[in-house]
């Protein structure tokens, strides 16, 4: 295991020693001091430790490597931000100051003390990661068993099973003889439903305690920023989970000449296709189905708040001169209608598009990548351009009075960006279903890349 974790930390070491001296700028500029540019060194060696460690045991108790992967993330993520939550709830209830109990963990904390208190008790909180790391390291030591003998299925209970979606059942049988591509694709594929009936329901125990206790006065806006906390991270984790299955099913089914045994069958490519599609749906549609319920619960609580207070504005004449606050209301009602339909927008395109990649591309890895970075973050980046440029049109056109147009025209946008990410998808993954199947697809170059191309020499006669 010390082994492992030596090659695995390597590469990364390397690249946090190359971007040790970038760091050094501002201290050579001045403002900084050594001693904390030494302290944010340290939390950077030691998060990239406990992160290892991480990785490490996590990849002990899977065989799949995209599994292994995106629980390194959720952990990831987890251990950076639940230990402050925790705390915060704790201080919440005292009724006092925060006391780092659960966010000693957290590197982030260890890096606000390096940045904030000149490092006051910044060793004993890098002491504890520390020793989570090697707790970590150990229970991947323990793990190793998993990767070396057969795990049998049989030998979990039948309840863990069937919340897993592992076990045997009529209903699975029946969908086997029925939709064999289907079952092939949601096998295993219980655990986004039951990752996000958890989120639901520790979301209403926490309101329901939290409500009680919260000022009746801001109680909308503070649950609304509570929800979008909780959602966001799930949505952000959703979002790589699909692109990273749709991207393994046909890679994978490909690769083992699953996808040749279904083309010699009497089953037409646009079943195949239908098939994977509605495996994915089955897979993630109930934990989409969750993430916009309470994504219109956080929109409604919004639009209801920013309805009282305009009303309350009017009551009192305290309107300012010359702005419309009618006209913000329709912008942040044009948002929220626009957020949610990318709700659903988003995740259909990420599994169309991994679906074509996984099949299309040789490995699964630049195919998640590849599918997420393009589908999620370059529209993020187009319509952030867009905001800005019809924000800015409309103001100087137009006015405070129709700012919400701006809304409107980059929510249609991210609409017909997303819409066509999802028809190209779905057009390649039928007119090229069998060439990518049976390798022979290629993309075609350009003719100006074959011009730039050199000419081979003639063979001698």
């Amino acid at each position: 295991m010390l082994g492992k974790l030596a090659a695995t930390t390597l590469r990364a070491a390397y690249s946090l020693i190359a971007a040790l001296p970038i760091i050094a700028l501002p201290m050579l500029l001045g403002g900084v001091t050594f001693t904390a540019y030494g302290h944010v060194a340290a939390v950077l060696a030691n998060t990239l430790f406990v992160s290892v460690a991480i990785g490490l045991a996590v990849s002990a108790f899977n065989r799949q490597p995209v599994r292994a992967v995106l629980g390194t993330l959720f952990l990831v993520m987890a251990l950076a931000g639940i230990p402050f939550w925790i705390d915060a709830a704790i201080a919440d209830y005292r009724d006092a100051n925060f006391n780092p109990y659960a966010s000693i963990l957290s590197p982030g904390y260890a890096l606000y003390l390096a940045a904030h208190t000149r490092g006051i008790g910044i060793w004993e909180c890098l002491a504890w990661q520390h020793a989570l790391g090697w707790l970590l390291l150990g229970l991947a030591t323990l793990g190793t068993r998993r990767m070396t003998e057969k795990v049998n299925e049989k030998s979990r209970l039948p309840f863990i099973r069937w919340l897993l979606g592992t076990g045997e059942t009529s209903a699975g049988r029946r969908l086997r003889d029925r939709h064999p591509v289907q079952w092939l694709t949601q096998r295993r594929g219980r655990a986004p439903t039951v990752i996000a009936c958890l989120l639901l329901v520790t979301l209403g125990i926490w309101s329901a305690w939290y409500t009680q206790r919260m000022n009746p006065d801001t109680w909308q806006m503070m649950m609304r920023s509570t929800l979008m906390l909780y959602i966001f991270p799930f949505y952000f984790i959703l979002t790589i989970w699909i692109a990273a299955e749709a991207a393994r099913r046909t890679g994978d089914a490909r690769r083992e000449g699953a996808l040749e045994l279904m083309l010699a069958t009497p089953l037409q490519v646009p079943e195949i296709v239908r098939g994977f599609w509605r495996g994915i749906v089955r897979m993630f549609g109930p934990a989409i189905l969750i993430v916009l319920l309470l994504r219109t619960a956080a929109a409604w609580i919004h639009l209801l708040w920013y309805h009282d207070y305009v009303m309350q504005q009017l009551a009192q004449n305290s309107m300012v001169t010359g702005i419309d606050e009618w006209a913000f209301f329709h912008h942040q009602a044009a948002s929220e209608f626009f957020g949610l339909v990318t709700t659903v927008l988003v995740p259909m395109a990420v599994a169309w598009v991994g679906l074509w990649l996984g099949l299309s591309m040789e490995r699964p890895a630049p195919a998640i990548a590849v599918t997420w970075v393009v589908v999620v973050v370059l529209p993020v980046f187009i319509g952030l351009v867009v905001q800005i440029a019809s924000t800015a049109i409309t103001f100087f056109s137009q006015g405070l009075s129709n700012m919400w147009m701006s809304v409107v025209m980059q929510g249609l946008i991210s609409l017909v960006v997303y819409a066509a990410f999802i028809l190209w998808a779905r057009r390649c993954l039928l007119r090229h279903f069998r060439n990518a199947a049976n390798g022979t697809h290629r993309r075609p170059r350009s003719r100006s890349f074959n011009r730039l191309r050199p000419t081979p020499p003639p063979l001698p006669a």
